[in-house]
């Protein structure tokens, strides 16, 4: 920072100054120059993509090696739900912790295609027709290597999303409840998450909603191994999945 005919005081000493520094790049060429929220956020997928392309403050690796396309597809979808992000990265860090966090925002998973071998991307999202989903059963199932069920005395009825703010030094909370779930349990079982790049009360209160729908209900766990009719699957992949033994069907 230099300080060109400025007045800053008549004190010996500085006085503590706070900057904001904003740099927006488009190279995946997403609407709104790559910005969400009124140009206050870049697009995650953006973010993404300059992490791990640039050659000065990114990972520097090759764009032939990424499948851009599903990039461009995601940060039109990240457009829509206005999921941004403003990172501020002041030290040498960890490329992949970064992309790790940002994809945690988005509820995303980054892959290699084993066909094309190129990086890609997927979002998850209810976004597909449950009768054009594969399904996997015991003709297709050679394993199942694991299988476990959450109880409702483990849900979570209430997830509070901790996120910073622009004009303060100190984080802001959102919180999601689901008090039908308290009355069935009878107590408010809680979590606390951080999304250290979400800055808007908006989103926060989004990702809040998003965390505490899959916490508030049981769920299953499954290791399955299959044969090869499910060369297709990437992670992210969504199917239907029937086995008698457990009582799952589609």
């Amino acid at each position: 920072i230099v300080f060109n005919k400025a007045y800053i005081g008549e004190s010996a000493q500085l006085r503590k100054i706070a900057f904001v520094l904003e740099s927006y790049t488009n190279a995946l060429g997403l609407p709104d120059s790559g910005t969400c929220n009124g140009g206050k956020d870049m697009n995650v997928a953006e973010a993404i993509f300059q992490i791990l392309t640039d050659q000065w403050r990114g990972l520097g690796v090759s764009v032939g090696d990424i499948d851009v396309l599903a990039l461009q597809t995601v940060g039109t979808v990240l457009h829509a739900e206005q999921n941004g992000c403003s990172i501020v990265v002041t030290s040498e860090s960890d490329g992949k912790r970064l992309i790790t966090e940002l994809l945690r925002q988005i509820d995303g998973f980054m892959y290699q295609d084993p066909e094309s071998g190129k990086v890609t991307i997927s979002l998850i999202r209810d976004d597909y027709d449950i009768d054009d989903l594969p399904v996997f059963d015991e003709n297709d199932i050679v394993d199942v290597k694991s299988f476990t069920r959450t109880s409702w005395d483990e849900v979570q009825a209430q997830v509070k999303v901790t996120f910073p703010q622009r004009d303060a030094e100190s984080e802001a909370v959102a919180i999601s409840q689901d008090m039908a779930v308290v009355a069935t349990i009878g107590r408010l079982r809680s979590t606390t998450l951080g999304f250290p790049f979400v800055y808007e009360p908006a989103l926060a209160n989004q990702i809040a909603s998003r965390e505490r729908s899959q916490r508030s209900v049981p769920l299953f766990r499954a290791t399955l191994e299959l044969n090869r009719n499910a060369n297709r699957l990437r992670p992210g992949s969504p199917f239907r999945f029937s086995w008698p033994d457990y009582g799952i069907v589609d």
